[in-house]
């Protein structure tokens, strides 16, 4: 939020009381629910909350990103409009009451400052983009809360208007994959990760592969915000064209998977015809070749000579390795034991 105060801030403190609940009408706020944007009434509203008239089931504790202003079109003067986080406190008649997460400290006015100049750089001239941006970081500010100053170097300088449209898509295609998982509000991301990952994903602009990136962010989260570990998924995903992921995609789901005594978890020789990989993934005939070396040379599949068989004749090695089915299951957001992911029991179960 800027340091002027505008006419909606205005609005809210000119009560006799701070903290004093005004009946509004014909105001409203937009949200987004994680694949749709929708609006509540504003039933009445104060400095410090806000009680909404909506049926969505949220969980008190929940931090949503709403965006008040009066109903109907988006107001292009920021000053007749308010975005901010807010916590559900709880279900209260028809709605749902919110208290405000005050941007008091320099963090937090950073993360609302970003949102500003954003808004500006790009010209959001509609709701959906506005509430989408707002929900994007407000829910990086959730994930890497000391982050405020490398993201805001990312998205307000060094990525372009396309890159930074891409990188929304990317957080919060991440954010949906989260929002199954119990304490999703608790979960943190070291900054460095969040920034690569973001700086890499939003170079591609197919939505179907910035899911993978979204996955491999939802991966990089832990209780602590600490994991770093993921630093060389995203440095291998970096490395790979779309045709290369097409390919480790079917590798990785058409082949059987096994685990051994210690827990590892392989695939035993996976061989395709050139027919079978064009027609499920997608690539062109002329690279399969050139693609499957390039993702053995990366360590992603087995090379033929480490195998314990003979691929077959007029047929191609497509084995994803231990790393390649590792780094699959990352980018669909698996952050457990790699048995859990691809539904495997420990011999002795």
């Amino acid at each position: 939020m800027s340091k002027k105060k505008g006419w909606f801030e205005k609005f809210l403190s000119s009560g006799t009381q701070r903290s004093q609940r005004r009946s509004t009408e014909g105001f409203a706020a937009s949200y987004w629910t994680g694949s749709a944007m929708k609006e509540a009434y504003v039933s009445n509203i104060s400095s410090t909350g806000v009680l909404l008239l909506t049926d969505e089931a949220w969980h008190p504790g929940k931090v949503v990103s709403l965006t008040l202003q009066r109903k109907g079109p988006l107001e292009m003067n920021p000053e007749h409009r308010m975005t901010w986080q807010a916590r559900v406190v709880r279900r209260e008649g028809d709605g749902i009451g919110l208290t405000f997460i005050s941007p008091s400290d320099a963090e937090s006015r950073k993360w609302e400052s970003l949102l500003d100049s954003l808004a500006e750089r790009t010209k959001v001239e509609d709701m959906l983009r506005l509430v989408r941006m707002a929900e994007a970081l407000g829910f990086l500010r959730r994930l890497c809360p000391g982050g405020a100053e490398e993201v805001k170097e990312l998205l307000g300088g060094r990525l372009s208007n396309h890159r930074v449209e891409n990188a929304v898509e990317i957080a919060l295609e991440a954010e949906s994959i989260l929002q199954g998982e119990p304490n999703t509000d608790e979960l943190r991301a070291h900054p460095h990760l969040v920034v690569r990952i973001l700086e890499y994903g939003s170079a591609a602009d197919g939505r179907w592969i910035q899911k993978f990136w979204a996955g491999l962010l939802a991966a990089s989260c832990s209780a602590d915000g600490k994991d770093e570990s993921n630093l060389a998924m995203i440095d291998l995903l970096n490395q790979l064209l779309p045709d290369h992921v097409r390919i480790l995609e079917y590798a990785c789901t058409s082949a059987t998977k096994v685990l051994s005594e210690s827990g590892a978890v392989s695939a035993p020789m996976h061989a395709c015809t050139t027919e079978e990989i064009l027609e499920k993934s997608g690539t062109r005939a002329s690279r399969i070749h050139v693609d499957r070396e390039q993702l053995t040379d990366l360590g992603l599949l087995v090379k033929e000579v480490d195998l314990q068989v003979v691929v077959p004749a007029r047929k191609v090695n497509l084995t994803p390795s231990s790393l390649g089915l590792q780094l699959y299951a990352r980018c669909r957001g698996h952050r457990g034991p790699l048995q859990e992911f691809y539904g495997l029991s420990s011999p002795d179960a």
